[in-house]
């Protein structure tokens, strides 16, 4: 998951070689994978809001009397999916 924090920085990349066209006023072409980092970006956001969804959701672990940890509630989201 660490790994996927660099793919924070396409949407940069994508906006600073827009503005180095233009201040250079050379014409600027979207290229395939320029659109295939926005993608990768978006996906990376969207994982990420799941992710935290899946953290802050009500559940009940094994029916521990403790609040469970995090390891318990992601092998019963496992088991249950």
């Amino acid at each position: 998951m660490l790994c996927a924090m660099i793919s924070f920085a396409f949407p940069f990349q994508f906006v600073m070689s827009y503005i180095y066209a233009k201040y250079t006023n050379r014409n600027f072409k979207v290229r395939s994978t320029q659109i295939v980092d926005l993608a990768i970006f978006a996906c990376v956001v969207v994982w990420f809001e799941k992710y935290e969804e899946m953290i802050h959701a009500d559940n009940s672990g094994f029916n521990l009397s403790d609040p469970p940890n995090k390891y318990h509630q992601f092998m019963e989201k496992l088991l249950n999916d």
